[in-house]
């Protein structure tokens, strides 16, 4: 089954190299075999990079959306939640905006889990930030986690961490 996937991923990624779009559910297939199979990240910074050379469509975004949700921790609440995600700096050299915005989202009353990274594109990514103040996102484990969801209206979470599908 595994191999089947496998060719069936590189069939879609090889659309999207010839320039043409996926389906919403063929955009969740191939998202969530990168996420599942792709341990060092060579087929995942190759569908990144020709999605967006492409042009990214509404379809293949909730794709992406749904092959991200399939993975969710299970935190279960009554109300929604949003994250901030962001895509790192780059050669901009501007702040951490990601987490930036998550407290500002927080501090209006929604609720936040923030997905958290260590600075990759720049040097501050929001794992950094957050180690500044004590916190170690790659130690709160998914209790810790949905307290401080409930308690502050804001959680930092490594997604690697808390989803025993991306180990």
């Amino acid at each position: 089954m595994y191999k089947d996937k496998r060719e069936r991923s590189l069939k879609l990624l090889n659309k999207i190299i010839n320039n043409q779009s996926l389906r919403q559910a063929e955009a969740t297939s191939l998202f969530d075999y990168v996420w599942r199979n792709d341990k060092k990240g060579l087929f995942h910074a190759a569908l990144i990079s020709a999605i967006h050379t492409k042009g990214e469509t509404a379809a293949e975004l909730a794709g992406f959306i749904k092959a991200t949700q399939n993975l969710m921790l299970g935190i279960k609440t009554n109300f929604p939640v949003t994250d901030t995600s962001g895509t790192g700096g780059g050669k901009t050299k501007t702040l951490n905006v990601s987490t930036l915005a998550a407290f500002i989202v927080a501090a209006a009353g929604h609720k936040v889990l923030k997905a958290c990274f260590p600075g990759v594109t720049s040097q501050v990514g929001s794992a950094d930030v957050l180690s500044y103040f004590g916190i170690d996102i790659f130690k709160l484990k998914t209790k810790e986690i949905r307290e401080r969801l409930f308690k502050f209206g804001i959680s930092p979470f490594f997604p690697p961490s808390n989803s025993p599908k991306l180990k």
